[in-house]
């Protein structure tokens, strides 16, 4: 009796056993793993290496930058070193005023009045307030006072600064050939009054003067021919 043909084995090839087929499977000496294994830090020191490699870099842009900023800053001007330009000792200081010195006779009595009395002239509307103080008594006021005449202080010369005469507004019918003689006058305001005539030694007078004389009974014959006897007479109407 024949027996059946024995049927091969088979196995499960997830349960044989490995076989090395290589002698560095055989000794477990693979590079790879080995390398691996031995060597457990080596990518994270390519990634330090990295770093220190990109902070170099950064310094470098850095040292440049500064550098040139430097640079720019030396080679620009600054107010600390402009040294300014130091004029000679001899030169003369025009900040200080000249002091005055006075030359003239006129001058020197000003001068005179200003340091004893603090002023030059001063304006009075008295002629006895001016008495006190003649040497500045420039300008007298009397007008609306209801005067009939000129005062005689005036026309005796005790009075020799004035200036000006403000006589308008009274009731003055002559004027005196010596207010003319005054030696500073040279305005006298003679208006609304009841002046008829004007004395001829007006016409004799060297000095510019200005007469008022409006609102007075003078004929213009009189004012013409006055005129033309003194070109310095200025006489308003």
């Amino acid at each position: 009796m024949e027996t059946p043909a024995q049927q091969p084995q088979v196995t499960d090839p997830m349960n044989q056993p490995y076989t090395p087929i290589s002698e560095s499977e055989m000794t477990g000496s693979d590079p790879v793993i080995n390398n691996q294994q031995d060597n457990p830090g080596s990518k994270s020191g390519k990634n330090t290496l990295l770093t220190l490699g990109s902070l170099l870099v950064l310094a470098g842009i850095i040292g440049i930058t500064l550098y040139l900023y430097i640079q720019n800053k030396t080679n620009t001007p600054t107010k600390s070193k402009i040294v300014a330009k130091i004029e000679p000792a001899t030169t003369k200081d025009t900040t200080k005023p000249t002091p005055y010195v006075p030359t003239t006779p006129e001058e020197k009595k000003m001068a005179a009045n200003l340091e004893k009395y603090g002023v030059i002239c001063r304006r009075f509307t008295s002629v006895e307030e001016a008495l006190k103080t003649p040497e500045i008594a420039c300008v007298l006021d009397l007008s609306n006072q209801g005067l009939t005449s000129i005062p005689s202080e005036i026309t005796t010369n005790r009075l020799q600064n004035i200036s000006e005469l403000n006589l308008k507004n009274n009731k003055i019918s002559s004027i005196p050939q010596e207010i003319f003689s005054l030696k500073s006058i040279i305005k006298v305001d003679l208006s609304n009054n009841r002046i008829a005539t004007l004395p001829s030694s007006i016409a004799k007078t060297d000095r510019v003067l200005l007469l008022i004389l409006k609102g007075n009974e003078i004929s213009k014959t009189n004012i013409q021919q006055l005129k033309e006897a003194n070109t310095k007479l200025q006489i308003e109407l």
